[in-house]
C-alpha cells in the first residue's frame, strides 16, 4: 500500500471515530437535559398561612383556601392553613367564607415553603328602619339600655346574630339590638308582620285557647311558624303565642 493510501485510510478512521464521539457527546447532553427537566417537574412548594378578619384582626376558621378544583383546604380554629404539592411559579389562591367577601391572592412562588397572611373583609348586609325613634338597645330585650333612637329609613348593618326576633346591628359606630319588626331588608328575609286589628295572643292555634296577652293594632310582630289560618308570633317583650292570620298584614 502506498503512503498516500495509508494516510487516507487513517483519516477515514479518524472521521468515523469523531462521528461516534460527537454522537456520544450529544447523547450525554440530551440525557442531562432530560434528567434536569424531570428534577424540575418533581419540585413542589408548600404554602402555610393565617387568615384574619380585616376589622377585628381575629383569626378566621373554616375558610376555604383553593388552588384548583383538586387542591384545596380549610383553615383550622387558629386560622391556619397549609397547601402542599404546589408547583413553583406564578399562582393564584382564592379564599371563601360565608359572611365575607371572597379574596384572591396572586404571587410568584419560589422553591421551598411560602408563608402568607391574608385579611378578609366582612360582607355587609344592611337593613333599614321602618319607623321613627326605633330603639337601639344594649340587649335583645325591651329591658335593655337604650343606646340610640333611630329615625325612619336609617341604614344599619346586620351583624348576623338573632335572638327571638331581635337583630344585632351596627349603626353610627354603635353595636346593639333592634326589634326585627322595625327592620326591612332586601338581602335578608325578616319575617315581619303588622297587627291591623286588636286581637289576643293565644297559647295554641284554636279558638278558646288560653289567653297570653292582648295585642293591639300597629304592633310589629315576628312570625316563627304558620299553621293553617293561624300564625305563631314573637313580641318584643319575649312573649310568644298564636294569633289569627286574618288580623295581620305584611
Amino acid at each position: 500500500m502506498s503512503i498516500a493510501a495509508m494516510v487516507g485510510s487513517i483519516i477515514e478512521g479518524l472521521k468515523v471515530r469523531m462521528k461516534n464521539f460527537r454522537a456520544i457527546i450529544i447523547g450525554l447532553v440530551v440525557l442531562v437535559f432530560l434528567l434536569s427537566s424531570c428534577g424540575k417537574a418533581e419540585t413542589f412548594v408548600s404554602i402555610v398561612g393565617v387568615v384574619y378578619d380585616s376589622q377585628t384582626n381575629e383569626v378566621l376558621e373554616n375558610v376555604t383556601v383553593r388552588f384548583d378544583p383538586d387542591i384545596f383546604t380549610t383553615t383550622s380554629p387558629r386560622g391556619v392553613f397549609e397547601l402542599n404539592n404546589i408547583p413553583p411559579g406564578k399562582i393564584q389562591l382564592s379564599f371563601e367564607k360565608e359572611g365575607y367577601r371572597p379574596a384572591v391572592r396572586e404571587f410568584e412562588l419560589k422553591e421551598g415553603k411560602e408563608f402568607l397572611e391574608v385579611l378578609m373583609e366582612r360582607q355587609e348586609t344592611v337593613a333599614y328602619t321602618i319607623a321613627d325613634q326605633v330603639k337601639l338597645r344594649s340587649q335583645p330585650s325591651v329591658e335593655g339600655e337604650i343606646l340610640d333612637a333611630l329615625a325612619t329609613n336609617t341604614k344599619v348593618a346586620l351583624e348576623g346574630s338573632q335572638d327571638k326576633g331581635w337583630y344585632k346591628v351596627k349603626v353610627n359606630d354603635k353595636t346593639g339590638w333592634i326589634w326585627g319588626g322595625y327592620l326591612k331588608s332586601e338581602s335578608v328575609t325578616i319575617p315581619r308582620m303588622e297587627v291591623r286589628k286588636d286581637s289576643l295572643l293565644l297559647s295554641s292555634p284554636e279558638e278558646g285557647a288560653q289567653e297570653i296577652q292582648e295585642v293591639y293594632e300597629g304592633y310589629q310582630v315576628i312570625v316563627s311558624e304558620n299553621k293553617g289560618e293561624w300564625v305563631k308570633v314573637l313580641l318584643p317583650s319575649g312573649a310568644e303565642g298564636w294569633i289569627p292570620l286574618s288580623v295581620l298584614s305584611p
